[in-house]
């Protein structure tokens, strides 16, 4: 599958992500491999109670796969301990802010209608809309 395969249209090379690792990995059976399954085999990997190499053919990725996982698993540790991760909002606080946003919207087309009717006023009266009416 790693292979370049030859098409009508010239080459085809499979769509690889930016750690390395294929889009859609798959077990051997065809099923895809979930979270759980990733994080199981690469905390199996760091437990070093079996070589990689036989601990790949046992799970059934390859090596290369298995380290990009390994290398995403620990990128996510780090952003963790750095605390850099983004708290998901509730649909309370959702809500909240599309209540808030349709609200300062209705301010805002309100000022600009206001203002509009003080500019046409203004042309009416003769005055330039730059100039401030002195008392």
């Amino acid at each position: 599958m790693d292979r370049l395969v030859e098409l009508n249209k010239g080459v085809f090379r499979p769509r690889i992500t930016r750690t390395g690792a294929r889009y859609g990995a798959k077990h051997k059976d065809g099923e895809r491999y979930s979270t759980k399954d990733k994080i199981r085999i690469v905390v199996a990997g760091l437990r070093s109670e079996v070589r990689i190499a036989e601990l790949c053919r046992q799970e059934g990725p390859s090596q290369g796969l298995y380290y990009s996982w390994l290398k995403e698993f620990l990128e996510a540790d780090k952003k963790r301990i750095a605390g850099d991760t983004a708290r998901q909002a509730n649909t309370i606080e959702i809500k909240q802010l599309r209540k808030e946003a349709r609200d300062l919207k209705e301010v805002f087309a309100e000022q600009a209608l206001e203002l509009r009717l003080l500019k046409n006023r203004m042309l009416e009266d003769g005055r330039k809309t730059n100039e401030v009416p002195c008392p």
